[in-house]
């Protein structure tokens, strides 16, 4: 006799899990068969991009994926120096600035998976069926026409008896080798290569300087990707075999051999091998993605790549979220079933893009191709946003419309992708939080009101206008509401902002954006969105970040970018959203286009405006005595945010006021021991911009300084001498060949390169504004 179920899952990888788990959230029993005896115990994909770590997020388990994974934060780049040795050619920040408000971290595949099925026990004690193979899948076409009716037919085999399954909707989730799919008839299009690629996890022994850093590596002995794991001390190679080579004749000392050439220059030895694989490079994706609107593929299923760009797990995942919010409606009779049309419309164009893709990323890494290593990195860089998980775009279909004027409304929220980072705080309770944060997966709709500045008259006629459809009987929060429900159970309206939120009462809100079974209001400030009002072009902190007092109370706020704004969040805050880092340490640079005279030059020939960095020489009392270093330490519990922690450590061992916060420059990561204890620290540097130069370049200001002020401010810097014996303003050409071991300059650990990319985002900055820096 045959069982019947309402969903029946093929296959518990990521987009099983997650479709299983969106399930479970709305209470929703399904069956999920996997041919393994139980839970993955070594997968074999590990990074997880800022998307997919946002949906974690939204899950509620966000916290214990970052508490254990590792964090990417930088990818430095090697390649040939023409002699067959390599040397490091770059580096930059892993992900974007401001790209996602969560970061790419790393973290194994069946712990990935764990935390999704922890969650299923817990919101509807949802379990996996192990042992079962999955012989065979057939759709009765008739009976699809009825949403009532079962008529997806599964068989499958359990110690040598074979059961079968009914089923009003069939998901395939059973990877590339994918039973459904062959059952009914569909095939995988596309093309593959020669090229054969080993990857290896292992326990590396070796003096590589960059073993703990994403790594790309470039050389005559072939190409080499470094992904360091979690734990501490595992590492994930990817390596290019020679031209010729048949995956199924690779053997592990080939991938070490090759590694070890690569590497000729540096010491590797392979303590532990945990696992290791060989595969030829192709792209494809299957000719058809569902059949009746019954059975739907997802995963690998449906589109197959090579793993350098870390996209298989994270589209694969976000395969099975997008499946299993739709069948969860449908299935609660909150949606016709039309609404399943739409993941073939969303997700068949991310599979193709994703090949698309995948070829250009794979040439990128070929040493086929004749890319130089600057061609190399700028490729990398411009394909962070695609591979954080950022450029999907959803086309126009019944739940992804927009109005003629919408892209004037917003320039920053484009209609059919996903929400931007946006810091926020909430007028119930002054929380700082990200917006995101407040759209959580528990099934609830949301409509977002961005409403503009609240004390304005003609805002608050508008907002009066909407609160009074919303909550009204016409509208759709009551239309829509189930019976005996919260007012807020399916539709729940979320009012965005800005301004001076302390200027605003609870009763300029209307009701419906607080129910009073819960009076959850969600006032904030943002400028991020630009939307069609009076709304500043910049972002001026709203709040003193000086909380205590000292010298600087009387200082100018700083402005702070939208951008920058998840920093400028109070330290405890911050704090929280980094549960893998114990220390903080800051840094601002500051920099200024000052104009030297020739000796014996006239004034029409000699003028020369350089850029220059302000360089601190450290104390000879000072461990590293005669260290040159940019303004900068380690936060302190009285600074009220991170961005205030600079501004203190700028003026304390400078004399300067920090006027702007331009960008963030890096952050470094690294960890320490201490009265035998380990600290992970990890380095915020920042480019900003300081009061002293808010007159033209070499002219003091008037609104700061006070007594006697020198003829050039760059000349005004105040050291504090028990840190600090020296200061200049240094050129790029100085700080670069100090780097080479041509200069006088001697730096710390990566001190030396971030004030190169400071001098890069400087003249990336200033030639966008059209200005000078300063």
């Amino acid at each position: 006799m045959s069982e019947k179920v309402d969903v029946l899952i093929c296959g518990s990888g990521s987009a099983g899990l997650c479709a299983a788990t969106w399930l479970a959230r709305y209470g929703i029993r399904c069956k999920v068969l996997e041919r393994r005896d139980g839970p993955m115990t070594m997968g074999q994909a590990d990074g997880v991009q800022c998307r997919t770590v946002e949906i974690f997020e939204s899950f509620g388990i966000g916290e214990e994926l970052l508490r254990e994974a590792y964090h990417v934060l930088e990818v430095v780049f090697w390649a040939d120096d023409g002699s067959g040795s390599i040397k490091r050619t770059g580096r930059t920040a892993d992900t974007q600035p401001g790209l996602s408000h969560q970061p790419h971290v790393i973290l194994n595949q069946a712990r990935i998976n764990g935390l999704l099925i922890e969650k299923m026990r817990e919101w509807n004690k949802q379990e996996i069926d192990y042992g079962y193979t999955v012989t065979g899948v057939e759709v009765d076409s008739q009976l699809a026409a009825d949403p009532q009716a079962y008529p997806v037919k599964v068989t499958a085999e359990k110690n040598g008896k074979t059961e079968t399954f009914e089923a009003k909707y069939a998901l395939a989730c059973d990877g590339a080798h994918s039973t459904v799919r062959k059952s009914l008839g569909y095939n995988m299009i596309g093309d593959s290569t020669d090229a054969v690629w080993g990857v290896m996890d292992m326990i590396p022994r070796t003096d590589f300087p960059d073993i703990r850093k994403k790594t790309t590596i470039r050389s005559k002995a072939g190409n080499l990707m470094i992904i360091p794991r979690e734990g501490g001390s595992l590492a994930r190679f990817y390596i290019e075999l020679p031209a010729g080579t048949k995956a199924k004749e690779v053997k592990l000392e080939h991938l070490q051999q090759t590694a070890k050439n690569i590497l000729s220059q540096y010491t590797i030895e392979f303590a532990e091998t945990i696992w290791w694989s060989a595969y030829s490079i192709g792209q494809r994706h299957a000719d058809f993605f569902h059949k009746d609107y019954r059975v739907f593929l997802a995963g690998d299923s449906c589109h197959t790549h090579s793993p350098k760009a870390g996209q298989g797990m994270n589209v694969s995942l976000q395969d099975g979220y997008n499946m299993g919010w739709k069948l969860a409606t449908v299935l609660k009779g909150l949606a016709s079933p039309s609404l399943l049309e739409t993941y073939v419309l969303e997700r068949q164009k991310v599979a193709i893009d994703l090949i698309n893709f995948d070829r250009y990323f794979s040439k990128l890494f070929s040493s086929g191709g004749q890319t130089s290593p600057a061609e190399f990195q700028e490729g990398f860089i411009k394909s962070g946003k695609y591979t954080a998980g950022m450029t999907a775009r959803y086309d126009k279909s019944p739940i992804t419309s927009d109005v003629d004027e919408s892209d004037k409304l917003s320039t920053n929220v484009v209609v059919g992708m996903r929400l931007p980072s946006a810091q926020v705080v909430r007028f119930s309770d002054s929380k700082p939080m990200q917006l995101a944060q407040s759209l959580n997966s528990d099934g609830r709709w949301r409509v977002m009101v961005f409403i503009g500045d609240i004390s304005l008259a003609e805002t608050r006629t508008k907002l009066k206008a909407i609160g009074d459809y919303l909550g009204s009987t016409e509208g759709p929060i009551q239309t829509f509401r189930p019976k005996g429900e919260d007012i807020d159970s399916l539709i729940e309206p979320i009012l965005v902002g800005h301004g001076k939120r302390h200027a605003v009462e609870l009763e300029q809100i209307p009701e419906c954006f607080y129910p009073l079974n819960e009076q959850k209001g969600h006032g904030l400030t943002i400028q991020k969105f630009e939307f069609n009002t009076s709304s500043p072009t910049t972002y001026k902190s709203s709040q003193r970040w000086l909380t205590s007092e000292t010298d600087m109370a009387n200082f100018p706020d700083f402005i702070v970018p939208p951008h920058l704004a998840e920093y400028n969040v109070p330290l405890n805050e911050f704090a929280a959203s980094k549960p893998h880092l114990t220390d903080f340490v800051v840094g601002g640079l500051v920099y200024s286009q000052s104009v030297e005279k020739d000796d014996g030059a006239t004034q029409s020939t000699s003028e020369k405006p350089r850029n220059r960095v302000l360089l601190l020489q450290r104390a000879a009392t000072d461990s590293y005595p005669g260290y040159w270093e940019g303004p900068g330490g380690m936060c302190e519990r009285t600074d009220a945010t991170l961005l205030a922690g600079v501004a203190r450590e700028v003026f304390e061992e400078s004399g300067l006021h920090v006027s702007k916060f331009i960008d963030s420059i890096a952050v470094d990561e690294w960890s320490r021991i201490l009265r035998n204890e380990l600290h992970r620290v990890a380095k915020f540097t920042f480019l900003v911009e300081v009061h002293e130069a808010s007159g033209k370049a070499g002219v003091p200001s008037t609104d700061v300084v006070v007594g006697a002020a020198p003829e050039r401010w760059e000349d005004g810097v105040k050291l504090e001498q028990t840190e600090h014996q020296a200061f200049e303003w240094a050129t790029e050409e100085e700080v670069r060949e100090s780097l080479e071991s041509k200069g006088k300059y001697k730096f710390l650990k990566d001190q030396g390169w971030n004030l190169l990319k400071g001098f890069e985002l400087l003249k990336r900055t200033t030639s966008a504004e059209g200005g000078s820096p300063g």
